[in-house]
């Protein structure tokens, strides 16, 4: 799995779910609020505001590159690139602009659902989820404690929450940690093969 060209990217929303119009159908009016990427080649971290023209801007420094997320196919590629954006493969695609998702979240699920591709996994109802795996044990947090022990700044709802107050000094702090850890992460399941779960379960790659 390890990449030399590749960036880690993780998203804040300006709205939490319920205070958007077609909630989790519709991420996309979500609005975002920041995007932080940390870019292999530069050995740096990029920061993207609210708006549509930085929204556009992070897209094209991501165009046509593998990706490290977190549930980035689910969620943040929606906020980038649109709610009917496409999935083939891991690629995912607005017609216009396209990356190479390498979700770690979805790679967590297939291995432990036994599933080949982000679209079986996706496809799947809650119900047929819970047979694998119990709420709350797969979150970003709760692996990157018990794997690396780092931690995250905050919870979900603080991104809109920062983005609101204006304070945007801490929004892009919290932006930051979780980029971090994700690319401590993505580096540690590089070299050992494995993660530990919520519940302090291994998960082998």
């Amino acid at each position: 799995m390890p990449v030399i060209d590749y960036c880690v990217y993780d998203c804040e929303t300006q709205k939490m779910a319920q205070e958007t119009e077609g909630g989790w159908n519709n991420i996309y009016g979500m609005d975002l609020a920041s995007c932080v990427v940390w870019d292999s080649l530069t050995q740096q971290y990029h920061f993207f505001g609210p708006g549509d023209e930085e929204r556009q801007r992070c897209c094209k420094y991501m165009h046509k590159r593998i990706c490290v997320s977190f549930n980035g196919v689910g969620f943040d590629t929606k906020l980038l690139l649109g709610n009917k954006r496409t999935l083939e493969g891991n690629k995912v695609s607005n017609g216009q602009l396209y990356w190479y998702e390498l979700d770690i979240y979805l790679e967590i699920m297939k291995k432990i659902m036994g599933r080949d591709s982000y679209k079986e996994i996706l496809s799947m109802s809650w119900n047929e989820k819970k047979k694998y795996c119990q709420p709350g044990v797969y979150k970003l947090g709760n692996i990157a404690a018990n794997t690396i022990h780092a931690g995250k700044n905050g919870e979900s709802e603080d991104g809109p929450k920062f983005f609101k107050s204006g304070n945007f000094a801490k929004l892009f702090e919290y932006n930051l940690q979780d980029v971090r850890v994700l690319k401590l992460l993505k580096e540690f399941i590089d070299k050992y093969r494995y993660i530990v779960n919520g519940n302090y379960d291994i998960v082998k790659f």
